[in-house]
């Protein structure tokens, strides 16, 4: 018996001395005394999207986003999970587009990424990507050193490989290879810096640098909304509007509008991605009729483009205040005109067949869709900036319905 209370006795000894040192001892990956404490970020890949408040937060695209958190440029999905987090704010991220986007540290660092997070390719010092649009990254290039001195601009695969010969860029020519360029489609892409004006525009399917500088009778109102099919686009000229052929580089056809005044065709021509509109008739982009819309002629401000259930939307001005009604391409009214925000543009406002109603004295967002008919209400938030497929962001949050 008195040698089976020592062994007892033993094993308890070496049992209480084994979980001692196993509380003294610190976790997996807990900081040293003099080491920072981990972040947020580092302690975990997921993040509430149902409470977190983001510096920034853009829109979904292929279910995955850009937010700033934790001082740190980060793409999530929308189950929260860190997908890609950088070291710091990048200058530019673009949306996730056919599996990969692309991001800007600095002048010399653009990387491209996929959908899982993994770093493709890294530029070097001397090559920048401005853009991206079906497969193929827009690239600038800069020669410098001794007796080598010059511009090229040319697209890039995802890996980094030449997929449109490098056209070099004319010494009289001015262009800034570190600005933001935009996709139009079928291989066309256009600088944004030029403000609608005059902007340079690449074809990567024929290799030619173009811009309209050299004549004024027609403009490119190329904005963030301006859509393209096959090359071809709607641009201003003369008392009306022109659908152009950006391949050719030529009009293709005009309409003309009856105004004679141009304030007045300001007010009577407008320009909504794939569709012209002149003095309220909607035109496709071969020039040919697809509606007639004689509803509040003289107070429309905006117009959007018809959906594919076949409804488009009218913002509307009645002394200061705005208001939205959807038609038919019968140019039937599809409900009471609405009020909206003043000082929103429609097109943060509205996605397809739905658009959303703040109403601030009531602290409820409502979201409607094209019979004005009500379809989701979000309470404690005052103003919608950006409304998504199934969620709304405001003031950097995502509220999801």
């Amino acid at each position: 018996m008195k040698t089976t209370n020592k062994l007892f006795a033993l094993i308890l000894a070496v049992v209480m001395t084994v979980s001692l040192a196993a509380c003294g001892k610190k976790p997996a990956g807990a900081p040293t005394s003099n080491a920072p404490a981990p972040t947020a970020a580092e302690l975990s890949n997921k993040i509430d999207l149902s409470t977190t408040q983001f510096e920034t937060a853009e829109r979904f695209s292929e279910g995955l986003a850009w937010v700033n958190y934790m001082d740190c440029s980060t793409l999530i999905n929308k189950e929260g999970d860190i997908i890609y987090q950088a070291d710091g704010k990048l200058q530019l991220c673009s949306p996730v587009q056919d599996g990969v986007c692309y991001y800007k540290k600095s002048s010399s660092e653009y990387g491209i990424l996929d959908k899982e997070g993994n770093i493709l390719y890294k530029t070097s010092g001397n090559e920048t990507i401005l853009a991206y649009g079906d497969g193929k990254f827009l690239s600038g290039r800069t020669e410098s050193g001794f007796n080598q001195h010059g511009k090229s601009i040319g697209a890039i695969d995802k890996n980094g490989k030449e997929v449109t010969e490098f056209v070099s860029i004319d010494d009289d020519i001015y262009i800034d290879l570190e600005v933001e360029w935009k996709y139009l489609d079928d291989g066309i892409f256009y600088d944004v810096s030029a403000k609608g004006e005059f902007p340079w525009v690449f074809d990567t399917t024929n290799g030619k640098l173009r811009n309209n500088n050299t004549d004024d009778s027609w403009k490119f109102p190329i904005e963030e909304t301006t859509k393209s099919e096959n090359g071809k686009i709607w641009v201003t000229a003369g008392k009306g509007l022109t659908t152009f052929d950006m391949h050719e580089w030529e009009p293709i056809k005009q309409i003309d509008s009856s105004k004679e005044k141009s304030y007045e065709i300001a007010m009577v021509c407008s320009i909504v991605g794939k569709t012209g509109v002149v003095d309220g008739v909607y035109y496709d982009l071969n020039g040919e009729k697809i509606a007639e819309v004689d509803l509040y002629q003289d107070q429309v401000i905006e117009r959007g483009e018809f959906s594919e259930a076949g409804y488009a939307p009218l913002v509307m001005n009645d002394q200061g205040h705005k208001y939205i009604t959807y038609v038919n391409k019968k140019g039937e009214q599809q409900f009471e005109p609405k009020a909206i925000n003043a000082g929103s543009k429609a097109t943060e406002i509205i996605n397809g067949d739905y658009f959303a109603v703040a109403y601030s004295d009531q602290h409820v967002v409502v979201i409607y869709d094209y019979t004005g008919q009500e379809k989701h209400r979000v309470e404690n938030l005052d103003v919608v900036k950006i409304l998504g497929d199934d969620y709304i962001i405001s003031g950097g949050k995502y509220y999801f319905f």
